[in-house]
């Protein structure tokens, strides 16, 4: 989806939570973004993006990380 190599050595997984208000309440049009993901097998990184309408967000800043690091 991201338009990386599929030889790339990176293993990922996302994911979205609930966004709670201040009050306690929840919000149904926003979310919390998860980006998990190993670079590798010695590289891990995580991100979380809050108020986010999904985990693209996330996800972009975990690879570019991922990416950054490693030179890619």
């Amino acid at each position: 989806k991201r338009g990386l190599s599929p030889d790339l050595p990176l293993v990922c997984k996302t994911g979205t939570g609930l966004f709670t208000l201040p009050g306690g309440g929840i919000d149904l049009r926003r979310t919390n973004g998860f980006f998990m993901g190993i670079y590798d097998r010695r590289i891990p990184v995580f991100v979380m993006v809050c108020e986010a309408t999904g985990a693209g967000a996330a996800a972009d800043w975990g690879i570019s990380l991922l990416l950054e690091q490693t030179n890619e």
